[in-house]
């Protein structure tokens, strides 16, 4: 895709790799293995970090470059232990490795939705192979985040951000403010919750059957969204039926049941389970 760089994403990342040197020392995994080490290696790095950084810096981890803000729990993780989310982001690949095989003339398509600071979109535009990726974060902090990490990795014009949120209608939606220091736990509003000006506010939403375009692609997302998950599925029924998909959907046990009959009504098969993310693929039979 065309960009202000003149690199494709998979080398813009590596040459920002090679340009920029990491300042701070992240544990290889085995490290974090080692039981007396699990805790004692990520609190003596978050110390240092704490009396030696500026709040905000830029560290290279997972194979990419991030804007670190101290204060916000994926960033500390990311900053002291050097990832985040490894099980599910290794998940999510590898289904979409077996649909790309399954499936290998559709174009790709990757949905960061609910992208925090960006960290599965800069992933995947660093795996490359991705004909558009999308990343839709309707809060403000987070939205800026994103838009910094997609920088410095030279990813402009090949990842596109949505200031948004995703729901199953257009329109607003009423959002509760995340804490500080974890602002990817900003969540919708529930019906009938009290409205404190200091606490809520409203954001522009949209349905990915509105946004997106598709038709005989392979769609492949990650979904976050704070219990909205159902909203999002809902609001992807024209999509999911003209095309092939592979989904990763944060879902805790209240809302299990009702998600996966819906995936089920929507052609989609469960596949595995990762802690809260449920793994969904399109069945093989089917228009799309």
């Amino acid at each position: 895709m065309p960009g202000w760089h003149a690199y494709g994403p998979r080398e813009s990342i590596r040459r920002g790799e090679k340009d920029f040197k990491s300042t701070m020392w992240a544990p290889q995994p085995w490290v974090l293995e080692i039981p007396i080490l699990k805790r004692l290696v990520p609190s003596v790095l978050r110390r240092y970090a704490s009396l030696a950084k500026h709040p905000f810096v830029v560290e290279r981890r997972m194979g990419a470059l991030f804007v670190i803000d101290q204060r916000n729990l994926v960033d500390k993780m990311l900053l002291v232990r050097g990832n985040w989310e490894v099980r599910q982001i290794d998940t999510l690949r590898r289904f979409a490795a077996e649909a790309h095989q399954r499936w290998p003339d559709r174009r790709r398509i990757f949905l960061d939705v609910g992208a925090h600071g960006g960290l599965y979109a800069i992933l995947a535009a660093g795996d490359g192979g991705y004909d558009t990726i999308h990343a839709f974060e309707p809060e403000v902090e987070n939205f800026a985040q994103l838009q910094a990490n997609l920088f410095v990795n030279r990813l402009i014009g090949v990842v596109t951000p949505h200031q948004v949120a995703i729901s199953d209608a257009a329109g607003e939606l009423r959002i509760v403010s995340a804490p500080r220091f974890n602002r990817a736990a900003a969540a919708v509003a529930l019906p009938g919750q009290a409205s404190d000006p200091n606490t809520t506010h409203s954001v522009p939403c949209v349905t990915l059957d509105d946004t997106i375009a598709a038709d005989g692609a392979l769609i492949v997302a990650k979904i976050d969204v704070e219990s909205h998950e159902l909203e999002v599925m809902r609001g992807m029924r024209r999509l999911l039926a003209a095309n092939k998909a592979v989904l990763q959907i944060e879902c805790f046990e209240p809302n299990r049941p009702r998600l996966r009959a819906l995936m089920d009504e929507l052609g989609c098969q469960e596949v595995r389970a990762v802690e809260e993310d449920l793994y969904f693929v399109s069945k093989t039979s089917g228009p799309s």
